[in-house]
């Protein structure tokens, strides 16, 4: 784990295996579970004196621990989508870009793995016994499986930050649009007050003589603003 926008985020890094005559020497920048699977003695069949095997053993709970992680990161993606239209907020699209930017960091990763089991499955020099083989090609297949998942998982995460983006861009939309209706409606009295403000003849202005103008007026305004509305609403502006 690694802390991006302030929020955990799972992240790789690198594990070396070294192996000498006498001994077995796994270097890791920090603690891994892997390697705590061992120690634990959860791993059947493990012994370190078969050195390939015990290698093969460390690549194979990777490839299981990367699609474990990953199935987390498609539940969480999961669980975005699934509140799309109701509470969607700005968090959802940093939280997916986390997660896409998470599975680029696993597909980097597998794909390097990968490279190392081809040259694993080509070098005869180490000593192996039978099931080690069988052992290996295993493990590549569950390499190439996690490689698969990953690039299922980053097209299905780019899709829904797509939607959620266009989610809330409609959503400002639609606030932009109910807005400018308002605007509209607001304007026409607005308009009407200010052309009978206006410093001219009261001869010329409409109802300015009528015991009840300041009535008319505001009725018709009334009307006139209630006329658009209903026009706007049919329109589904509002």
């Amino acid at each position: 784990m690694e802390i991006r926008h302030e929020s955990k985020n799972y992240t790789t890094i690198p594990l070396g295996i070294l192996l000498t005559q006498e001994c077995i020497i796994t270097v890791c920048t920090e603690e891994t579970p892997i390697l705590q699977h061992f120690i634990e003695r959860r791993v059947r069949e493990f012994s370190t004196k078969k050195k390939m095997r015990f290698v093969y053993q460390i690549l194979f709970r990777t490839s299981a621990m990367y699609q474990s992680t990953l199935r987390i990161i498609d539940k969480k993606r999961t669980d975005i989508e699934e509140n799309i239209g109701g509470n969607t907020e700005d968090e959802d699209l940093v939280n997916l870009h986390e997660l896409e930017s998470t599975l680029v960091y696993f597909a980097t990763s597998l794909r390097a793995n990968g490279v190392v089991l081809e040259r694993l499955s080509r070098y005869k020099r180490l000593e192996q016994y039978p099931e080690d083989t069988e052992l290996l090609d295993d493990v590549i297949i569950e390499n190439k499986q996690a490689i698969e998942m990953t690039m299922i998982y980053r097209d299905i995460i780019n899709g829904t930050r797509e939607l959620v983006s266009s989610v809330i861009n409609n959503r400002l939309n639609n606030v932009m649009k109910y807005l400018t209706s308002i605007t509209l409606v607001m304007a026409i009295p607005t308009i009407i007050s200010g052309l009978y403000g206006m410093n001219v003849s009261g001869k010329w202005m409409p109802l300015s003589d009528t015991p009840y103008g300041f009535g008319i007026i505001c009725i018709g305004t009334l009307v006139i603003c209630i006329l658009i509305l209903l026009i706007l609403r049919k329109k589904n502006m509002l």
